[in-house]
């Protein structure tokens, strides 16, 4: 018997989605601590779950950072948003709950 059967897919899962949650721990390093992974999965940040290859609809936004001049400076914060999150036209909203939280969106209440 193979490990694969006797593993469930949901403690997989669950495994999974913890060492992504940390990303000191994502990924394979080499001895001079560079990543050398092909593919590192991406999460919704609505949602918090992990972006499977066939989902068409889910979208990745680079926030720039601009200086006083308003060029770019070459940093960028990365929301992803799956296809579940913007059929329900929840991804504006999420969008700006990630920004209030980044403290880049003036919140007024």
């Amino acid at each position: 018997m193979c490990i694969r059967d006797r593993v469930s897919t949901q403690s997989t899962w669950g495994v999974l989605s913890k060492l992504v949650m940390s990303k000191q721990q994502v990924g394979l390093y080499n001895d001079e601590k560079q990543c050398v992974d092909l593919y590192i999965p991406r999460k919704c940040f609505a949602t918090n779950k992990i972006l499977h290859s066939g989902d068409k609809a889910s979208v990745q936004i680079n926030y720039a950072y601009v200086n006083e001049e308003g060029r770019y400076t070459g940093e960028h914060v990365t929301f992803a948003f799956s296809g579940y999150v913007r059929s329900k036209g929840q991804s504006d909203s999420g969008l700006i709950n990630a920004l209030a939280q980044a403290g880049h969106f003036p919140v007024q209440e």
